[in-house]
């Protein structure tokens, strides 16, 4: 039984607390990555004493003397970057870090909204290409120019004068004009399918304005622009996210997309009927996309199986933390049965 999966789900306080405390350092890390953990519990993650649990906790944590303690560290450490994309990060530190020699903090403070805009848009493009461009797959470098852009979507005022990449980002903006998509094609072929896919020029948008078209509908088009748009409207929900995540070839939603849904959704919204959507990705698209959304480095393939057996029992232990101590004892000791049983167990042996 995987005590990852079960780290990654929706679960009571209880036995978030239980889990924040696990011998295992890999649980704690998958806790502190799940978008369902309460802020209480991340206080205590930030606290870790391994820096690979804290860094996911610094991206939700409401405590900001941790935020602070962990921005002014004389150099950069693994969680800094996810302290610099903290909201509640104070002003004067993320306007420092975009200064960071480490680029991956520096980005992080360019992603991060709360950074005053002032300050952000004195990046050139040779920052840019510097703090987007990492080692891996293209998906990683895709990604990180997405949210890049997102955050900053001014960078149209001038957009010929980026690199390939973050043009193909700026291609992928609701916010994108006509005029800014012709710059954007005459710069280069980067960005080429994300002008196509841009609701001004989306073939499927041709006999019906935009405005006509239901969510799921849209949902089901396919193109980074016309996935934000609809994205932000007060009607999108998990059936329409679903319909995202199920695009297939060239409509696959890119990885900042499914990040997003996954953050505001809960990783269930890449559960299916058949089999869970990130088996029929490439391992790439799924990796980058936890650059959004950390939890889903703690997703397997067997997910939906896994999880259909767990519920059952997290409803039955609900709050009881003496059964969910029980419970996470045995596990640990290679249950043979099922959750379920693994949770009666657990209670019988409390009487």
């Amino acid at each position: 039984m995987n005590k990852l999966t079960l780290a990654a789900m929706r679960l009571p306080l209880a036995a978030q607390r239980i889990l924040a405390k696990d011998p295992s350092a890999e649980c704690r890390t998958a806790l502190s990555a799940s978008p369902y953990t309460d802020p209480s519990v991340l206080r205590t993650l930030t606290r870790d004493r391994i820096p690979g649990v804290r860094r996911f906790a610094y991206l939700r944590t409401d405590d900001v003397e941790a935020l602070t303690a962990e921005l002014t560290r004389p150099r950069a450490g693994i969680a800094t970057p996810y302290a610099a994309r903290n909201p509640l990060s104070p002003k004067e530190l993320l306007v420092r870090a975009l200064a960071s020699p480490n680029e991956q903090t520096a980005l992080g403070a360019y992603v991060n909204p709360a950074t005053p805009e002032d300050e952000r848009r004195k990046i050139t493009p040779e920052r840019a290409t510097e703090i987007a461009a990492v080692g891996g797959s293209n998906h990683d470098r895709v990604v990180r120019a997405h949210e890049l852009v997102t955050n900053n979507s001014w960078m149209l005022e001038r957009a010929a004068t980026w690199d390939g990449n973050v043009r193909r980002a700026l291609a992928g903006l609701p916010q994108a004009t006509a005029e800014h998509l012709d710059l954007i094609t005459a710069a280069g072929r980067a960005g080429s399918m994300a002008v196509r896919r841009h609701p001004l020029r989306h073939a499927g948008l041709k006999n019906r304005p935009v405005d006509a078209w239901g969510t799921l509908e849209l949902s089901m088009l396919g193109g980074p622009a016309l996935d934000l748009l609809v994205m932000n409207r007060d009607d999108f929900d998990v059936a329409a996210a679903r319909a995202i995540i199920n695009r297939r070839n060239e409509c696959e939603a890119e990885p900042h997309v499914i990040g997003r849904i996954v953050n505001r959704f809960g990783p269930e919204a890449l559960e299916h009927d058949t089999v869970p959507a990130m088996v029929l990705w490439s391992g790439t698209r799924f990796d980058a996309a936890s650059w959004v959304a950390p939890v889903m480095g703690f997703l397997t393939f067997n997910m939906p199986t896994e999880w259909a057996s767990l519920r059952p029992a997290i409803a039955s232990l609900d709050s009881d933390v003496n059964a969910w101590e029980m419970f996470l004892q045995l596990i640990d000791e290679s249950w043979q049965g099922t959750a379920r049983e693994a949770a009666d167990a657990a209670f019988n042996l409390l009487r």
